[in-house]
């Protein structure tokens, strides 16, 4: 399926505005899969890159995401990472896109990069990301960014970037091939189903399909094998921990009150009928 880059960013969206909760932005993710947008430009168009001229091998292109054939892949000469998450394509010297998306899963509101009064906090809101939901105004603006705000900004995330495991989902989504790579690297069982998924997704992609069963869902044994992995893989600066989100504690006032009151109760008894 191929759209134009507006009428796909409408389409998506749609469907931000749909998701109301991490494991619905995990499931958004998983459709962008099915839908390929490929941007078309000039093939004259020459842009360079604000970073440097370091060179890298392909086109910055991922099983199941095409940047389009005329889109210029701009890598950050000066990458924080070993890994690039965000990769910024070019399809002029002024005006570019990411993928994936920048605003997904509000990465740069979960990293409190949108606080104070600084630079990049400037930059972050001027693109809208500082927005819990973007509508088609919005997503049409990130979809056009100037190439070096773009850089400048995912450069920045990949700062503060970290892989987390919460349930069944990985925050934020990891890419199919990265994800294989990973997969070639461990021998638990508890990811065997699951990095066979994968394998198959990525082969089916590459021969062009059809692939019916494009969202994969993993356990939750999968994910907490997968994301030290990923973490590791891409040089993060939580590579050393497990990568595994706790949960929230919480308290049912009802039983804690008639908890108490059995203490209570209990030191009476052994107070006054020793």
């Amino acid at each position: 399926l191929q759209c134009t880059l507006v009428s796909c960013s409408r389409l998506l969206a749609r469907l931000a505005a749909m998701a109301s909760s991490t494991i619905a932005h995990a499931h958004l993710a998983a459709l962008r899969l099915a839908v390929m947008c490929v941007v078309v430009v000039p093939s004259s168009a020459v842009v360079s890159n604000p970073t440097g001229t370091c060179k890298t091998n392909g086109n910055g292109a991922r099983p199941g995401y095409s940047p389009g054939t005329d889109a210029t892949y701009l890598p950050d000469c000066s990458a924080p990472l070993s890994h690039e998450y965000w990769r910024v394509f070019a399809v002029s010297n002024s005006s570019a896109f990411v993928i994936p998306r920048i605003d997904d899963f509000g990465v740069a509101i979960k990293y409190g990069m949108c606080d104070g009064e600084n630079e990049m906090a400037s930059l972050l809101k001027k693109y809208s990301m500082c927005k819990e939901v973007l509508n088609s105004d919005d997503v049409k603006l990130i979809n056009n960014m100037k190439p070096a705000d773009a850089l400048s900004i995912t450069h920045a995330l990949h700062e503060q970037l970290c892989f987390k495991a919460q349930g069944t989902s990985i925050i934020p989504w990891g890419p199919d091939d990265d994800i294989h790579e990973v997969c070639g690297k461990t021998t638990d069982a508890g990811a065997a189903s699951y990095c066979s998924q994968i394998k198959k997704r990525i082969e089916c992609l590459a021969s062009g399909g059809p692939c019916n069963a494009m969202a994969i869902a993993p356990s939750e044994s999968a994910v907490k094998i997968i994301v030290p992995g990923l973490n590791k893989l891409y040089g993060t600066s939580c590579a050393g921990s497990s990568g595994v989100s706790a949960a929230p504690l919480q308290f049912n006032v009802c039983s804690t009150f008639v908890f108490v009151i059995g203490i209570l109760a209990y030191l009476y008894e052994m107070l006054f009928h020793v």
